[in-house]
């Protein structure tokens, strides 16, 4: 966290102190981890910013970003910001709520092969090839600039998904994710499909790949996703077109049925669920 002038950029006592949170909650109280941070004595009228996750590394009030190995965890690379100003009037006094939105994008990638059953790459052998794995983030303003080092990225595996943070960009010629499979090599060129697709700051992008071994050939359909996180991510398919829509669907004795309301969330609908097997209903 970050005190400055109020209206301004200018640092006011305290830089970069670091805070944790009480719980993993979508909203949840922070606590100093070193030093406590106190209003000035003059009373003069203060702003803050924060940012996540913490970083010692930081010069300037400049966030450096890299994202070339995301095997280990999407934490360290999900890039959370947050701006209190009490609405231009600044701060003497009081508790401080931030509201953390998501800087950087996140893609999902689930793997099928051609009956549709799920398909697990090689161990190390998935990369997104040709993105831009750095940048920087100036946390007094929160824009991204710089982005560059275009370098191969290894994806988090999540259950049955593989997973990763990406600069903000735009599809273009040489996107690519390389899949190796019982030692063979798979190409996704990502631009002959979705050329253009706009990758934008706090959007998932979820893929169904499917690996057609017979023929060496890869199809990807970007599906929809309704993330989870303190700031959800908003569903990068939503302008995006519509695949044709399924047969109605016989949904099984021992599912929970949830209809969703007009506007209603499904993590929304979810919410209201008593069991672990679960149907969700669409307002549509």
């Amino acid at each position: 966290i970050y005190m400055v002038e109020s209206g301004t950029t200018t640092l006011k006592e305290y830089s970069n102190v670091p805070f944790t949170a009480e719980s993993s909650a979508q909203v949840t109280v922070f606590k100093p981890t070193e030093t406590n941070i106190y209003y000035p004595a003059d009373e003069s009228a203060v702003d803050f910013m924060a940012y996540y996750p913490y970083s010692k590394d930081i010069v300037n009030e400049v966030y450096p970003i890299n994202l070339a190995d995301q095997s280990a965890s999407l934490i360290a690379h999900d890039l959370m910001y947050a701006k209190a100003d009490n609405s231009g009037k600044g701060f003497t006094s009081g508790s401080i709520s931030f509201g953390f939105t998501h800087q950087l994008s996140k893609i999902i990638l689930n793997f099928v092969d051609e009956s549709n059953n799920l398909l697990t790459p090689d161990a190390d052998g998935l990369v997104i090839k040709g993105m831009n794995t750095t940048a920087s983030f100036d946390l007094k303003t929160g824009t991204l600039s710089g982005a560059g080092t275009p370098a191969n990225i290894t994806l988090y595996k999540n259950d049955n998904s593989f997973e990763a943070i990406l600069l903000p960009t735009t599809i273009a010629a040489g996107h690519e994710v390389s899949i190796m499979v019982d030692g063979n090599q798979y190409l996704w060129t990502m631009n002959n499909s979705y050329s253009s697709l706009e990758i934008k700051a706090g959007y998932s992008y979820t893929f169904k790949v499917t690996v057609k071994t017979s023929a060496t050939e890869v199809e990807a359909v970007l599906v929809d996703f309704n993330g989870n996180s303190i700031a959800p991510w908003v569903d990068g398919g939503a302008d995006n077109k519509e695949e044709e829509p399924t047969k109605d669907l016989e949904i099984p004795a021992d599912f929970e049925k949830i209809e969703l309301a007009a506007g209603e969330t499904v993590s929304g609908g979810l919410d209201k669920a008593t069991q672990s097997k679960v149907a969700i209903l669409l307002a549509n």
